[in-house]
């Protein structure tokens, strides 16, 4: 009897890892194998209960790690893991702002981080989108430079430049870091106004930058297609200042 018990065993713990693709539930399952003595005291559906609960857990995290790869976030940081004040720049009430996500699900405001190198603008745009993985987002973290490359190298062949802007526009929350690092020509600023306008009003974009948000037309070059940019990417919008010294450590 006990041959055909672990016969059995064996057999479901397969079909759950290779033809159910279960592998939170077989883990789960293997574990009260293991001690049976315990978990044979518990009723069946608490047993079937805890089963299910690992199998969410599992593929929730799964899920994440597959997100998190396709972000390319300089810094896999959390909330948690920093420790912004007021001394910074920001607020109790713009932090829980941020990490509430109510800029997202509520206002579908972009936001904007701005503030003297090293100031963690940042750290600080990788929390926010972290923080939206956690919700099951597909979010994107794009270096300003990268951006303007990309968008100039892609100017030859307008159905790759196409694809590209798919790309960026798909994703549910998009961030720029460093703007305004770049020099924008009528190509780039072109492209911006496309992603921006083809985001409006469901897809927020998060911006980081040494420019001040007062800058921004004359950094993309003061006439019309610039006003439409700095119009469309700053209403609405959430402008964080982030002050004090730089916070990145000297090496001795």
């Amino acid at each position: 009897m006990e041959n055909t018990t672990n016969s059995f065993s064996k057999e479901l713990l397969s079909t759950l890892r290779t033809s159910l693709h279960l592998q939170g539930m077989a883990d789960a399952y293997e574990l009260q194998l293991l001690n049976e003595s315990a978990f044979s005291q518990l009723p069946f559906d608490q047993r079937l209960h805890d089963l299910v609960e690992r199998e969410i857990c599992s593929k929730n995290e799964r899920k994440y790690k597959r997100l998190l790869k396709q972000a390319n976030l300089k810094y896999e940081i959390a909330f948690n893991g920093t420790n912004f004040t007021p001394g910074d720049g920001i607020s109790p009430e713009d932090l829980g702002y941020l990490v509430s996500c109510n800029w997202y699900f509520t206002s579908k405001a972009n936001i904007v981080i701005q503030g003297s190198c090293g100031t963690g603008k940042t750290t600080l745009a990788c929390c926010i989108l972290n923080n939206m993985l956690q919700q099951g987002m597909h979010v994107y973290f794009l270096r300003d430079g990268d951006f303007s490359y990309n968008v100039n190298i892609y100017e030859k062949d307008p159905a790759e430049q196409k694809k590209y802007l798919d790309k960026l526009v798909k994703y549910e929350v998009l961030a720029l870091d460093d703007f305004g690092s770049s020099m924008y020509n009528e190509n780039i600023k072109r492209f911006l106004f496309e992603l921006i306008d083809r985001r409006l009003p469901t897809r927020p974009i998060v911006i980081t930058s040494q420019k001040n948000v007062i800058d921004y037309l004359s950094l993309l070059g003061g006439d019309s297609r610039a006003e439409a940019i700095v119009d469309r990417l700053l209403k609405p919008c959430k402008v964080i200042t982030l002050v004090g010294k730089s916070k990145r450590e000297i090496l001795k």
